[in-house]
């Protein structure tokens, strides 16, 4: 068994047995926080500060902004280390320590409204698929997590995931290699279709050129209805090829097969007709 197909069997053994949070049909999405600044007032209750320059946030506890007019420094310290303002101190517009009014301009910050939605970012048929995504890449996503949405009227992942919930019961094996006898059947079916393409191209240039009154727009259809029916019908091209072999050209298969078609006529006696008409 290849490596794929244990991952495969893996992901369905999962399938069966995971919490799909009373969802049918689960798709597992990976979502990332998408956060917008600059709401408008009664849009968004959420605020934020910013740093004026380049308008990152700013990370209290991390970046350095003093009291403009303390200092951060303790009036009774023994050891003037100065003290970073705060998240609560920014809200209140108030040094805690001097009980100054804080100028957000003159710190170079400003207050503004925000607003977070999440956006779909990666799908997964498993959750564990969707956890392992993350411990590899969600560094690079920010605030991310998993949810779970349901694939009602999604024909092709439920069809992927069906396939999946049968493999895990065993209901789909791996395929055999095909017995020599096949493998030369295959070939066979090859040459053939190669022999059919050939005389639809024939088929298409003959028509498009014959002065038949007709368009090539108007022959399209009956050329694709007839392509169709050789191509479902291994007989049609099999008996088309022989012709060909015989020294028939394409332009009279195509012919014939037509007027046998429309007359209800054997190949044979069409043929014969189509090429009397040819030597007048």
């Amino acid at each position: 068994m290849t490596n794929t197909q244990k991952h495969l069997q893996a992901m369905a053994s999962r399938i069966l047995t995971q919490d799909n949070r009373i969802t049918a049909d689960p798709i597992f999405v990976v979502q990332r926080r998408i956060r917008t600044y600059g709401m408008e007032d009664g849009y968004s209750d959420n605020y934020t500060f910013l740093d004026r320059d380049d308008y990152t946030p700013v990370y209290f506890g991390e970046d350095e902004y003093y009291c403009p007019e303390c200092g951060g420094i303790p009036e009774e310290s023994e050891e003037p280390e100065p003290v970073k303002l705060t998240r609560e101190e920014f809200d209140d517009e108030t040094c805690s320590l001097c009980e100054g009014y804080l100028d957000l301009d003159q710190l170079g910050v400003v207050k503004v409204s925000y607003k977070d939605h999440w956006e779909h970012h990666m799908p997964f048929f498993t959750e564990v698929g969707a956890e392992d995504y993350l411990k590899i890449n969600g560094h690079n996503l920010g605030k991310t997590r998993i949810y779970v949405k349901s694939a009602f009227r999604n024909a092709e992942w439920n069809t992927m995931r069906s396939m999946l919930i049968e493999m895990a019961d065993g209901a789909c094996e791996p395929e055999e290699p095909a017995p020599e006898n096949e493998v030369e059947t295959v070939e066979a079916k090859t040459v053939e279709s190669d022999a059919y393409d050939a005389l639809i191209d024939a088929c298409a240039t003959h028509w498009i050129n014959t002065e038949s009154g007709k368009s090539p727009y108007g022959l399209l259809n009956e050329l694709l209805e007839t392509a169709q029916r050789w191509a479902l019908d291994p007989a049609i091209s099999r008996e088309a090829q022989t012709l060909v072999d015989r020294g028939y050209t394409e332009a009279e298969c195509v012919d014939a097969h037509l007027m046998a078609r429309d007359r209800n006529m054997l190949m044979g006696d069409a043929l014969k007709e189509v090429r009397q008409r040819r030597k007048r």
